[in-house]
């Protein structure tokens, strides 16, 4: 998702023709470092998926997992009108 973002944004920045305002260096700077961004963040889409487990529907009705994020209030903090989320 990040390096399609980067991508796309690579794209945009060498089509709007920035060169006419920046220096040719600068530009191809910036140029190289979207590319560079682009390729680090799918390698850690490709590491991010090769480390999800999928869930299945045991998963789904066992009470010690939490399928969705969730919050907990220490109940010492509530109790002194202190507000914490952790």
């Amino acid at each position: 998702m990040l390096s399609g973002l980067l991508k796309e944004l690579r794209v945009l920045f060498l089509a709007s023709r920035c060169n006419e305002v920046m220096e040719p260096e600068a530009h191809e700077l910036f140029a190289q470092t979207l590319l560079k961004g682009t390729e680090l963040a799918e390698q850690l889409e490709r590491l991010a998926k090769s480390k999800v487990t999928p869930l299945e529907a045991s998963h789904f009705n066992d009470p010690k997992i939490a399928v969705f994020p969730t919050l907990s209030r220490g109940t010492k903090c509530i109790h002194k009108g202190i507000d914490h989320d952790t």
